[in-house]
């Protein structure tokens, strides 16, 4: 069989005394035997997954070394070439991409010296944000068959010697990132520098600092490229001194802007919200995560570093000054511009730094100023849409038990040590929080008990524990405990949540920073856990914090971010009891008022603020408690009856259950196995309760 095709001839140009055999075409009829293979295509073809362990890595990884990081010749770029490509010693196409973004559709020509035609060398997909590739040139292996610009196809024979002298490259791309920002005039060049490692440099510039800066200065190097930004800066008044008179030339200004060939060195402050001057460029880490719209919209410390480095220091509105000073004119320019998706990385959400990112303790979640909405944010992060409720144990499932726990069950506990504070189970374990104090000496400690055939082996009582090389030990007051079946958590009055593994109780990370405030780290004290569905809620003197149970980790210790919150109550330093029904409703008891409030947390969107849901439900009798299961609702009360079931739609007594077991101060309850675990303060007991006495 025959076909129409191109034949390949030999042509042989030399170079540096290296041989390189070129193949082009000419129209002719050859036999299939003699068609290139697919073995023998030469281009290097990357698709969208094609980068692997073995051809590429991340650049600016949180894990750089500083020997790596701070090495000029290994991180840095020009603002404006954030590919910088090349055929390297290894005889690799060998490149580091620095852009925030994905780039997509990017091809590499090749061109041999002394040969007129470029050919296709390699094509990319897709380029990930901050990634370094490096791949041999084929043709080092082996003979390969290229395609040049004019549809032919050449044949590189195999060339061991094959090398950057031999080969010129160039790239194209008509990706809209990647070509807002190589085409913008704007070239500063960026490094990074740890400065003095004292003082306000004691911390230094961290990997995730860095990739934000180049984010920000990709920014602000195309907004100060618009002939808009000229013309908005060309209507204010600027000064460099103290008389308003004196004003600096506007060409000036504008010429200062853009730093032709300049450089500009990043640091990390600490102690002090910036240093500017010259190429020093440092800034506080809040800045380096909030410039964006949808951040805090907050880059004013960025612009006002920047106008030192352009020469100003703080005698004029260069650098400080009213709304009409530069940094404000710029700031509110640079938030627009970010809000309407002009810059070139106009979202928190490419980076999502807050979240990924290894940091020294920003909060992890912080409410967007302004809401960004866009398809390809989406399919970095799936959306800005609630994250739902996981899977929800059956606390009816199990044997129930049927039993009493008081201090003659603990080794070495005395009546006046051991005074239940509030109890949960989970598998074959009961855990039960003490919280007793003699004349001055407390006694706090979770007993430990296992279960098996209905009876109690006590395992531990858990008082203090190791972390870090020091020990530890419950800071204050424990108010309440939990467990989701992986971890145990116990709650304290000194605003903190200590977060165990709840079979070997090692210690795993603390919730809160043991001081109360309102922050996205802290709790106002902390009373009450419910941890279920990949979630964890803790109700403290205001509100619920919720938080994602995938951030619970030992290097989150005192710094887990909370991912949203319920609205504020009044405070009030009282009992309070919560729980989570099947449906994914969370009740939350709030004495004061002699209420229940409720809050559809089926779905949680991060760092919003849940409004509670409808009318709260009213009670005759101060709720101290609430447990769910089944669809039903059962409320610990502080005087009698001590134990109703309420209707969940309006909170009306359903049934009182004073005849069950007679309470003399019910305070605790939970659910688990089928049966209700109970505190009764009064007579300083546990007692646990098969739900079939509640049918």
């Amino acid at each position: 069989m025959q076909i129409k095709t191109k034949l390949l001839h030999t042509v042989v140009l030399l170079f540096f005394s290296t041989s390189l055999f070129i193949s082009c075409t000419d129209d002719s009829t050859v036999t299939d035997n003699n068609k290139p293979t697919e073995s023998e295509q030469g281009i290097i073809q990357i698709s969208k997954d094609g980068f692997t362990e073995s051809n590429s890595a991340p650049l600016l990884a949180d894990n750089e070394p500083d020997e790596v990081l701070f090495n000029q010749k290994m991180r840095s770029l020009r603002i404006n070439q954030p590919l910088q490509i090349e055929i390297n010693e290894q005889q690799e196409l060998y490149f580091k991409y620095y852009g925030p973004r994905k780039t997509t559709d990017l091809t590499v020509w090749g061109q041999i010296i002394g040969y007129d035609e470029e050919f296709k060398l390699a094509h990319f997909d897709e380029i990930p944000p901050f990634t370094e590739f490096h791949q041999k040139l084929p043709a080092t292996e082996a003979s390969k068959v290229y395609q040049t610009r004019s549809g032919k196809k050449i044949r590189i024979e195999k060339n061991p010697y094959l090398s950057a002298a031999d080969l010129k490259i160039s790239v194209e791309c008509n990706d809209k990132f990647y070509k807002q920002v190589t085409e913008m005039p704007y070239n500063v060049r960026v490094e990074f520098s740890a400065y003095s490692g004292s003082g306000s440099w004691a911390y230094k510039i961290l990997p995730a600092h860095c990739r934000e800066s180049i984010a920000f200065i990709m920014n602000m190097g195309w907004m100060f490229s618009q002939e808009r930004t000229k013309d908005t800066l060309n209507a204010y008044s600027f000064y460099a001194n103290n008389d308003p008179s004196s004003l600096i030339p506007k060409q000036t200004i504008l010429d200062r802007t853009m730093r032709k060939n300049g450089t500009l060195v990043l640091g990390h402050t600490s102690g002090v919200n910036g240093l500017g001057g010259g190429n020093t460029y440092g800034v506080a880490e809040w800045q380096f995560v909030s410039h964006y719209a949808d951040d805090s919209a907050d880059s004013h410390t960025f612009f006002h570093e920047y106008g030192h480095c352009m020469g100003y220091g703080h005698d004029g509105n260069m650098t400080y000054g009213d709304s009409k000073g530069f940094t404000e004119v710029c700031r509110r320019l640079y938030t627009e511009m970010s809000r309407n998706k002009e810059l070139p990385v106009y979202s928190r959400r490419f980076l999502g730094t807050r979240k990924n990112g290894k940091l020294y303790g920003s909060e992890k979640y912080l409410s967007s100023r302004y809401v960004i909405e866009d398809p390809e944010l989406d399919a970095i992060d799936g959306g800005l849409v609630g994250r739902k409720l996981g899977e929800l144990s059956d606390p009816t499932k199990g044997t129930p038990l049927s039993l009493t726990i008081d201090y003659t069950k603990i080794p070495g506990a005395t009546e006046a040590t051991f005074t239940p504070k509030d109890v949960c189970a989970s598998g074959n374990r009961v855990y039960v929080l003490n919280d007793a104090s003699v004349n001055g000496t407390t006694h706090f400690s979770v007993e430990v008990f296992s279960e098996a055939d209905g009876k109690l082996t006590h395992l531990k009582s858990l008082k203090e524990w190791s972390f870090r090389g020091a020990t530890q030990t419950f800071i204050g007051t424990p108010k309440g405990i939990a467990c989701d079946g992986e971890r145990l958590f116990v709650n304290n009055i000194n605003s903190r949540t200590d977060v165990f593994d709840a079979r070997s109780l090692e210690f795993i990370t603390a919730i809160g920073t043991g001081n109360w405030g309102d922050g996205g780290t802290q709790t106002v004290h902390a009373y009450e856990t419910v941890a279920a569905g990949g979630f964890v809620f803790i109700k403290d003197k205001k509100k619920v914090n919720i938080y994602d149970a995938n951030d619970l980790t030992p290097d989150a210790y005192t710094r887990v971010s909370r991912f949203a919150q319920t609205e504020r109550l009044s405070e009030a330093d009282v009992v309070y009891g919560a729980d989570i029904d099947s449906k994914g409703w969370l009740y939350t008891t709030y004495a004061p008022g002699k209420k229940i409030y409720t809050y559809n947390v089926s779905s949680i969107l991060e760092s919003s603020i849940l409004p509670p849901a409808g009318t709260a439900l009213s009670l005759t009798k101060t709720p101290v408690d609430v447990v769910c299961f089944n669809s039903r609702v059962l409320v610990a009360q502080n005087s009698a009856p001590r134990l109703i079931e309420i209707d969940p739609a309006n909170g009306t007594t359903v049934k009182d259950y004073s005849s069950v077991y007679a309470f003399k101060n019910l305070e605790k309850m939970s659910v688990a196995r089928a049966t209700l675990f109970a505190v009764d303060r009064g007579n300083k007991i546990v007692i646990a309760i098969p739900l079939t006495q509640f049918n």
